[in-house]
């Protein structure tokens, strides 16, 4: 089963119980989104895909889940 959590720029977690399918994780994330590995094995990160382009808040939590090696830039 997979289990989806949420960690928003302002720090808060919270587990998601509702099917997170396409539209509902570019709903989340307000755009596009894109897939970035993370340090956890058999886990991604989903992001939004011009949240760089469009100066969205940076991410430390979700930043320090990303695999080693991953990020052009040094955050989400």
């Amino acid at each position: 089963m997979n289990v989806v959590r949420k960690i928003y720029t302002d720090g808060r977690e919270e587990e998601c119980s509702e099917k997170m399918d396409i539209a509902a994780m570019q709903k989340f994330v307000g755009g596009y989104i894109e897939m970035v590995p993370s340090n956890i094995p058999h886990r991604a990160l989903v992001v939004n895909e011009e949240g760089l382009l469009n100066e969205l808040p940076h991410n430390v939590k979700a930043t320090a889940l990303v695999k080693p090696g991953t990020l052009v830039l040094d955050f989400i």
